[in-house]
């Protein structure tokens, strides 16, 4: 039977930092430029002008695979 677990940590966070990580990702590479400059404008419009840490959620799962032999049947 799989196993799931959640694993909460926190990242220390200034809002440079937070602009540049959103930019990093694949969504928003992906974006057409002016509509990722907008995303990333209001981001940074949003975000504390103070360092704050950000809250993150690891959500993992495990699983046994069979034996080879219970495979065969």
């Amino acid at each position: 039977m799989p196993e799931r677990r959640e694993f909460a940590h926190q990242q220390d966070m200034t809002r440079d930092l937070l602009v540049d990580n959103l930019a990093s990702r694949s969504t928003t590479v992906l974006m057409a430029p002016p509509a990722r400059e907008d995303l990333l404008r209001r981001v940074r419009n949003i975000a504390p002008a103070d360092a704050f840490e950000l809250p993150w959620v690891c959500d993992t799962w495990r699983a046994k695979m069979p034996e080879a032999s219970k495979l065969r049947g």
